[in-house]
């Protein structure tokens, strides 16, 4: 009875003794640093898009960093178990509206502290800075929390087994600056089926040149085109408008007696005018034509401008 009772005093001191090991570790937002985790980059795996929901798994890249502490407002005391803790990652993603739906504390299945550490929160952080590891979230959203051209992205890094005292309870960085805006930056694509388009003119000028023997210039025709270029995404409304300084009755005007009546897409309009209504436009060539009107005061070169706008509706 006696060898039993010894061999369970020395299994009590054992415990005793690796609790022991942990060591406390204050950390103070804006002057200490800490090891977090930066998405670096990210990619849309599958989708489904049914009844205004979108369904689908989005990769996302992550880097271990070192950054400036700035979780919470006020120096915090954290411990880190003898047997060391996982990690596990909180993606955010917002569009341009600034929704941002996080997706809670992933396994992060590369790297974690063990008790190796011997207990040092810090020791950890600075063995497992630089590494990289990729999880898989699944994403589950309204269409139009999702409708956007452009992606941002913050990231937090927990430590699910460092305390500290409630109501902190574990601990968790984000990187600062922690958000990543744009595919080129690490966020995520936008989705074409849910982004709008993007059209553009190739050109913005309008040049058209005229020559004539006679003084009466009306009726001659020019003609040109435009090319209109969009991105891939849902093909949007947009309005194409002429502009011009020198207008007179919606024509633009020589100055000489003469003026130009332009058409866009086979539709007369007026300089400064409403223009024409392109619905879901789509990359295009637009055919321009402009027909002279009047009679030239005097032989010689005179010039007419004009702009044309492409507006999104």
């Amino acid at each position: 009875m006696k060898n039993k009772l010894n061999i369970i005093m020395a299994f009590l001191i054992l415990i005793v003794s690796e609790q022991s090991i942990a060591k406390n570790v204050t950390l103070t937002p804006g002057s200490s640093e800490a090891t977090t985790g930066r998405v670096v980059a990210s990619k849309w795996l599958d989708y489904q898009i049914t009844n205004g929901r979108f369904i689908g798994n989005l990769e996302i890249r992550v880097r271990l960093v070192r950054a400036p502490f700035y979780s919470g407002s006020a120096a915090t005391t954290y411990n880190l178990s003898a047997q060391g803790s996982p990690l596990t990652v909180t993606p955010c993603i917002s569009n341009d509206a600034g929704y941002g739906g996080c997706y809670f504390r992933t396994p992060f299945p590369v790297v974690g502290c063990t008790s190796a550490d011997q207990g040092d929160i810090n020791i950890c952080m600075n063995r497992i800075v630089g590494t990289e590891g990729t999880i898989v979230i699944p994403v589950n959203e309204p269409t139009y929390l999702l409708s956007s051209p452009n992606f941002c992205m913050r990231s937090y890094l927990q430590y699910p087994d460092v305390k500290a005292p409630s109501p902190v309870d574990i601990l968790s960085i984000y990187f600062d600056p922690y958000t990543v805006c744009g595919e080129d930056n690490g966020a995520p694509p936008p989705i074409p089926e849910l982004t709008g388009s993007v059209c553009n003119l190739n050109s913005q000028n309008l040049n058209l040149n005229y020559s004539s023997t006679s003084l009466n210039v009306g009726g001659i025709t020019k003609s040109t085109s435009l090319n209109v270029s969009c991105t891939t995404g849902v093909a949007q409304d947009y309005q194409l408008k002429l502009t011009g300084s020198n207008v007179v009755s919606g024509r633009l005007n020589f100055g000489n007696g003469v003026s130009a009546q332009v058409s866009l897409n086979g539709s007369q309009v007026q300089a400064n005018g409403q223009g024409i209504q392109l619905n879901k436009l789509v990359s295009q060539t637009i055919p321009v034509s402009a027909t002279l009107m009047g009679n030239a005061s005097v032989s010689g070169v005179s010039k007419a401008t004009g702009i044309l706008v492409l507006e999104a509706l």
